[in-house]
């Protein structure tokens, strides 16, 4: 049978992924190099109110450790958990992570915020 979840995942990351040093809270240190999707996703904030509202955060989509992805995916390993305030550098800019969002198919998006 076919893992149609960790296909999507691992095509998309070959695809359109770019590998980024991630920095977990409070280290100056580089602790993984993940390969990940970068984009600014449009996110539908409902306030209880007739008209909802429109917010735009970055977001990066990676494989954690337990994802069956090809080789040239780099996932997050089995000792690191992505986790919020851990940084990515991105295109020259740090980014925190804000919020974490299992796909349940062993990949995670994280919403983020310039650092």
């Amino acid at each position: 049978m076919v893992d149609f979840g960790a296909t999507a995942l691992n095509s998309t990351l070959v695809a359109f992924g770019h590998d980024y040093p991630y920095y977990p809270p409070d280290s100056e240190e580089v602790a993984a190099t993940v390969t990940g999707d970068f984009e600014r996703a449009a996110e539908i904030v409902d306030l209880g109110g007739e008209v909802p509202i429109t917010s735009y955060a970055p977001v990066v989509t990676v494989a954690l450790a337990k994802a069956n992805t090809s080789p040239e995916v780099k996932k997050f390993p089995e000792s690191l958990e992505p986790e919020q305030g851990g940084r990515f550098l991105i295109d020259g800019q740090f980014y925190s992570i804000l919020d974490r969002n299992d796909d349940g198919i062993d990949g995670a998006k994280l919403i983020l915020h310039e650092a």
